[in-house]
Parts: C-alpha cells; structure tokens; sequence
C-alpha cells in the first residue's frame, strides 16, 4: 500500500514538473563551427530530429534558379557513406516519418523514430547533408519525374496560382538578385534539362554552412544530441570568404512591387479528367508585414477571423461556420465555391489578401472583385469584440491542437532558433494574441490593405521584434486563371480595384453611416413603387408621409435598424455637421451651375398649402402633383445688387422671372402660412425639408424679419431648432439656439442651392 501512495507522489511530482514553464524551456548550443542544436523535451517513445537549413528558393537567382527544388528531391540519393539502395534499406528498417521538404527561407530534412534510433538516423542526416554524390543517373531520373509535376500544375490552382501570384508581388527587374518571387517548383523543362551534378554541389557549398544550420530535435536530452552533433557535424567546414560574399549578395532584402497578371484557360490544355469542373480562381493581395514585426500576431488573428472554406465540406458542416467569409460570402453568394485568406509572412515582409473560385459566367465575373474588395475593406474600420473573441480562441486552439505533434513542434523550434535565433513558447503566444483588442486588427488592416503608415502599439518586449517597413508602392497583387470571355469584366480589373480605392478613401471610412429614421425606411419603400415615374419623388413622398396613417409600422421597423445599426457600430454618435455661416453680401456665391426661368420651369412646383406673402398676404395655392404651376405674383421687387437681394414693394411682374439673375440656384420653394401660423410647428416644415435630404447642400432663407439679407444656413440647424418644439413663429425664430438660424418667420421664403 505504501509503495503504491509513493508510486502516485511521483507521478504528480513528474506532472507538475512537465507542466512547469523551466521544463518546457528550448535549450540552444551552438558548436565551434556555428552550427547550432535546440531540443524540446517531451515524454513519449518517439523523438523528432531534423536539420533545418537557411536556404531556399529565396537565394536562387538565374544560375541557380530551380536548384532547392532538385536538391530536396535528391535527398534521399546515394551519398559517399551509402549508395541508393543501402540508405533506402536503412530508413526502411528505422520506420517512423522520414522526410525532406523546401520553402523559399529553408531547406528541411525531418525524421520521427524510436529513443533507441536516435543516433542512426543523426548519421543518415549527417550522410545526407555533409556527402551527396548527385549520381548523374539519379539526376536524370528526378529531373524526369520533376517534368510530370509541371505537366501537372495547370491543373491544380491550387498549388499553382500561389506560386504565380508571389512571382507577380515580386518581380525583380534585375535578375542577379534574390526574390520571394522564385518557384518553389522549377519553373520550365529547359530549365531542369540544363541542371547539372556540378551545379547542385557548387549550389550546397555556398548555402551548406555550418553557421546556417540547426540540428533539432523533440522528445530528448538536450546534452545527448549536443554530443551526437559534435560526433557527426562538427567537422563541417565554415565558409571561405568567397562563399560569405556570394551570400552577402544573395541575401538582401527583397522589396515588392504587386501587379496584375491574367491567365486564360482557353490557351491551356485540357484537363486529363473530364469529370472536372472549370472554376475562375482569383487572388487578391497586399504587402504586408514580416515575421519580426510585433502586428504578425494581429494579422493572423485578422486571418482566422475571416476564416473561410469551400461551399462542400468533408467532415461535415460547423467547421468556421461564424467566419465572415462564411457568413458574408459563402452563404450569401451561392456560385461561390471556395472563398479563402491569403497569408504568407517572411523575414524581410509577406503577403495578406483573399482568394475565391467561382463559375465562368459573366455576372460572377462582373461581381466577384467588388465583393472581395468589400470583404477586405471592412477589415479596416469595424471588427466586433464578439468576432475578436472567437478568432483568438479558433488561433489559439488551431496553435495548440497542432502542436500536439511531434513533427510540428520540430518544425517549429527548428525554424524558429533559424529566423530569430530563439523560440518564443506556446504559451507567451497565446498571451500576445490574448492581449490584442479591435483596434490592433484594424491598425494592421489598415497597413496592410490602405497602406497606411503606421507602426504597431505592440509592446511585448522582444528584442528580435522590430517594426516592418513597407518596400514597395502599396499597390495590389492580381492573379486570375480561368475560362475568359471576349469583353470579360475581368479585364478592367485594373480599373476596378482603382474604382474601388479611390471611393473608399479612408474619409469615407471613417464616417459611420447614420441609422434610417422612420420616414427613410418609408421614402424607400416608396421610392421602389414610383421609380421611374415622371415626378418629383422627394416631394411627393414628403407629402404621403404627412399623410401616412400607418407610420408605427415604419417607427417599429426603423427601431429595429436602430438597435442592429448599434450593434455593428457600438461607438457610433450622431454628431450634426455644422458648416460656418456665409453672407450673401459681398461673397460671391459658389458657381454650380445656371438657372434661369425656362429651367426652373422644368421642375416638378411643390407648393405647400400657404404661399408666402411679403407684407402682404396673397391668396391660398392647391398643391396638384404632375402639372406644373408657377407661384401667383406677389407685389414685390428684387434687385439684384452687389449679390444682395434688396426687397421693396412694388407692382413689378412675376418674381420668377428675377430669379435667374442667381446663377446657383437649383430649385426653390414657398414656405409659410396664413393667418393660422402659430399652429404650424417647425418640424411640419422639416417634413417639407425631407425634400432635399438626397441634396445635402445649403438653404436660403429670406426673412421679412430682415427683409434685405440673404443667408445661407445649414438644414441642420433648423432641426435643432425643429428639436425645441414650438411653433414657427417670430418668438422661436428671435432666439434661436445657434446663431446660423436666423430669419425664420411668419413669411420665408426658401432657395435651394
């Protein structure tokens, strides 16, 4: 019994020891020559090992160009320690996961086997990397079974668009240097044919360095592989002076330029299977940050946010099912297939966008661009804590659940001890992406997609974080393959995504779009059923409201905009725009465009029930729809002097006719009343003033009160006025809340400008 009790203390004191943070630590030595070992210790029967190596397609330039992806295919080839077949049989007799992978920043070799394995499969990596033989037949042999990759790559998007969509964000006009912009593939059939033995050993001795090297390993003593290393890789020799300038060249930083490149399936040969079904993939992408910069964390948690996926899913529906591109693309646009981020990120920068495959019909074609350009704008100005908090939990669940492997874990100590030279641990991550708010995400949106100069208000006190400055012009990254048409709308996507930037500037952004009142909700309604009529719309529907029976039904609905309109806009306060007050007087009137009578004839009159009288009161108008009436002629004279209109009573004729003297003036209106004007209320006229809501521009107001001035005023500050209540009369019109609301009386007369 007491040796049982015993057995249990141990075990905990082993789990609280695994859990602790110092026995999760990575451990780093470095050894004489430079090269450097990183291990992880976690129990288990098996171990990860792996050589990671800084090199890749980023490093070729057009000597070397497809040469990474040659040499990770002959990694498993004969080597001066074993020929082909002896290493095959070898690796075999291990089992476990073996394997050699490229990227543009590292080349990978990675093996999972037993404890007792460790050190075989550290000589087969020390074979592999220190004594390639690149047999001339085995050449030959990859380089054909690399032609059918080629062959195969038209036909897989998939693969093949990110591939064209980095060489189009970084073409370099100079091709001596070094690009992301490279294949991970090699890029054509004469270029494999021209590969060399020769080339292949030339290319491992420059990148092969000890110094550019890391020997991790998962699941082990950190001082046992330590020791394996000095055994196995210590005699590698640094680099000659030659090869550490031929580096130097290699590797400066890589700057972007974007662009659009169109491909047309037509041009292409048909796919082998005739059971596929053409789709137009498209790739939207910006420049966006690097690895070292502290708003990488804001950016992939922007991308699990957006999520996205395809219209069929194969382990059944609920997977990112709340993302925005499920909910704002996928579902409400059936003909989408597939809608996805972009999100690839570098030392020097890195690329986040959007990609989706549609149908080759045209209306998809005409409607695709703008609705991803939407969804990546949006990024910009309105992300809800609840879409924050569930894309922290899906990257941080998606962070741990990966890392539960072996492989992954490997991966990741050994690429991070290469790039930053130390690991940061799981769990200071998932408090770097618990401390991000809305504004982080929308600060990195705005950097990446409008370019904005920004730096990050992170602080999470690394010392290898430094802030990323943008290389190139900001401008977008197009890539679309698929079945085009004669005057596709695909070809002026150039001139579609300017559209799009130049009337979403960030002004426009910024602005909250006020929520729909009641009379709105109604106006559109209404506007639906007399759309294309010849009438004054604005006036007409001004009128109906007044009369409307049923308005509860449009307050009811216009309440339920308000309270969605304050969910998707929490920090939303309507703030009236209050433009200075100008005289007429000695102020030239801005030139809009000229009115004279024939043209204020062609509009529709609304005339109120009351005409407006100056000091003498003039007869009652019917107000009739669809005829056009001129006002009666009132006994008054306007003289035009010095942009001032100077009133005086006379026998002068028709006050219209004077009005085309106001070069700027659109349309007019009579306001006022008859005897009965205490009983008529501001916000009566505002119903009339609904009329110019679609305007947004000035008023005239000309004023018995003051008979000889002409004022612009601001329509807002009649409503703050219309917000008092009251009556229109001369005491509410004496005392005003804001001095831009003067004259408004008994008899206005009102002068749309």
């Amino acid at each position: 019994m007491i040796s049982i009790i015993n057995k249990r203390i141990s075990l905990n004191k082993i789990r609280r020891l695994y859990s602790s943070k110092s026995y999760r630590e990575t451990k780093v030595t470095t050894l004489s020559n430079g090269l450097r070992i990183a291990t992880q210790d976690s129990p288990g029967h098996f171990v990860s090992i792996g050589v990671f190596i800084n090199a890749g397609t980023k490093y070729e330039n057009k000597n070397t160009r497809g040469l990474t992806h040659i040499l990770d295919r002959m990694a498993f080839k004969s080597t001066k320690d074993l020929p082909t077949s002896e290493l095959v049989n070898q690796i075999e007799t291990l089992g476990g996961n073996i394997l050699a992978h490229s990227t543009r920043e590292s080349i990978m070799y990675q093996a999972a086997v037993f404890r007792h394995d460790l050190e075989k499969m550290v000589t087969l990596f020390s074979s592999i990397v220190k004594n390639p033989l690149f047999k001339e037949e085995e050449l030959v042999q990859v380089c054909e079974a690399s032609e059918f990759e080629l062959d195969e790559l038209p036909f897989k998007p998939e693969v093949n668009l990110p591939e064209i969509l980095h060489s189009v964000a970084f073409r370099s006009e100079n091709e001596e240097l070094n690009t992301y912009g490279n294949f991970l593939l090699c890029d054509s059939k004469e270029r494999l044919k021209s590969i060399t033995s020769d080339m292949l050993h030339e290319y491992r001795r420059t990148w092969f360095t000890p110094d550019r090297m890391v020997l991790a390993g998962v699941g082990m003593e950190h001082q046992l592989l330590v020791e394996l290393a000095e055994k196995y890789f210590s005699d590698i020799p640094k680099g000659t002076p030659d090869i550490m300038r031929t580096q130097l060249q290699q590797t400066m930083p890589v700057k972007y330029s974007g662009g659009i490149k169109l491909i047309d399936a037509n041009q292409l040969p048909p796919s082998p299977n005739p059971d596929d079904i053409p789709f137009t993939h498209i790739h939207i992408a910006f420049e966006s940050m690097s690895m070292n910069d502290p708003d990488i964390y804001a950016l992939a948690t922007l991308a699990s946010l957006m999520g996205g996926g395809g219209s069929f899913s194969a382990g059944g529906p609920g997977k990112g099912m709340y993302t925005r591109l499920y909910t704002d693309v996928l579902n409400r646009y059936h003909w989408v297939e597939n809608c996805n981020m972009v999100n690839h990120s570098y030392y020097d920068t890195g690329l986040f966008g959007i990609s989706a495959s549609i149908p080759p019909i045209v209306e998809a074609h005409e409607a695709i661009v703008p609705i991803l350009s939407d969804q990546l704008l949006l990024t910009t100005h309105r992300i809800l804590p609840e879409e924050l908090d569930r894309a922290k939990n899906q990257l941080k669940s998606n962070l741990l659940m990966s890392l539960e492997s072996k492989m992954v874990e490997l991966e990741d100590v050994g690429r991070q001890i290469l790039v930053l030279g130390k690991r940061l641990d799981v769990e200071d991550m998932c408090l770097r992406i618990d401390s991000l708010t809305c504004e982080d995400l929308m600060r990195a949106a705005r950097r990446v997609i409008l370019g904005e100069d920004l730096k990050s208000t992170l602080n999470f006190g690394d010392e290898s974080s430094r802030h990323w400055k943008r290389t190139g012009n900001g401008e977008p990254t197009v890539v679309i393959q698929g079945h085009l048409f004669k005057k596709d709308p695909l070809y002026n996507v150039e001139r579609t995504l300017r559209d799009w930037v130049e009337s979403k500037s960030l002004k426009k952004i910024k602005k909250i779009p006020r929520p729909p009142n009641a009379f709105m909700v109604f106006r559109a309604e209404q506007s639906k059923i007399f759309k294309g009529r010849q009438t004054e719309l604005s006036g007409m529907i001004s009128m109906m409201w007044r009369n409307e029976k049923n308005r509860d039904l449009y307050f009811q609905k216009a309440e339920r905009l308000r309270v969605e309109h304050e969910l998707k806009y929490p920090d939303y306060v309507y703030r009236p725009q209050k433009k200075e007050k100008k005289f007429i007087k000695n102020t030239p009137l801005p030139t809009k465009k000229k009115c004279n009578k024939n043209s204020l004839k062609s509009h529709s009159m609304m005339l109120t029930k009351n005409t407006v009288c100056f000091k003498q009161e003039v007869s009652t108008v019917e107000c009739i729809f669809n005829q056009q009436y001129l006002p009666p002629t009132p006994e008054i004279e306007c003289k035009i002097l010095n942009n001032t209109i100077d009133t005086t009573p006379a026998q002068f004729g028709n006050f219209v006719d004077h009005l085309e003297n106001i070069e700027n003036l659109d349309f007019f209106q009579y306001l006022s009343s008859k005897n009965d004007v205490q009983e008529q209320t501001i916000a009566e006229v505002l119903d009339l003033g609904n009329l110019f809501d679609d305007c947004n521009n000035d008023l005239l107001l000309l004023s018995p009160f003051q008979p000889s001035q002409l004022e612009v005023v601001n329509y807002d500050d009649i409503k703050t006025l219309a917000n008092r209540g009251g009556p229109l009369n001369k005491a509410n019109a004496e005392s005003p809340p804001s001095s831009g609301v003067r004259g408004i009386g008994e008899k206005t007369l009102l002068l749309l400008l």
